[in-house]
């Protein structure tokens, strides 16, 4: 667990909002490039980055509830006051998944990209790739910092 300074909510919906709509905006515009013409990969592409979004808050979820759990079954509640400190949030483990989900997704677009297309499945599903890790590296350094809400 990790304690972050107090966001303002203007940020956090600002966050949410951006962070849900920037995959798609992401999937469509690589599609658009790798793709053209083909709105199969398109559609797809962008189903795939808005499941990492909602699929990662569900894992951080998951994992965030776990670690509360854990640290107030085994450590006790001594933990809680050193971690939240004075002022600001405590933001739980499990948000790595948006990194590790945005992987997956690059893989599987690219090799329907590389399979339905002229692109090599190696050219496809690496381009995919580093875009589903760049998404989900910006979700991880969002909810790093506290302005993707737990709660």
């Amino acid at each position: 667990m990790r304690n972050v300074p107090e966001r303002s909510p203007i940020l956090q919906i600002v966050a949410v909002f951006g962070g849900f709509g920037l995959g798609p905006w992401l999937a469509l515009q690589i599609g658009r490039h790798l793709a053209p013409g083909s709105e199969l990969v398109h559609t797809l592409g962008a189903l795939a980055f808005v499941l990492v979004f909602a699929g990662g808050t569900l894992v951080w979820a998951g994992f965030g509830f776990a670690t509360v759990i854990g640290s107030r079954l085994f450590r006790g509640r001594r933990t809680d006051a050193a971690v939240r400190g004075s002022s600001g949030r405590t933001v739980p483990s499990g948000y790595r998944a948006y990194i590790v989900l945005g992987c997956g997704a690059g893989v599987v677009v690219g090799l329907l990209t590389g399979t339905v297309t002229e692109l090599t499945v190696v050219a496809a599903v690496a381009a995919w790739t580093v875009v589903g890790a760049a998404y989900g590296f910006l979700l991880w350094a969002a909810a790093h910092h506290g302005y993707l809400p737990f709660q």
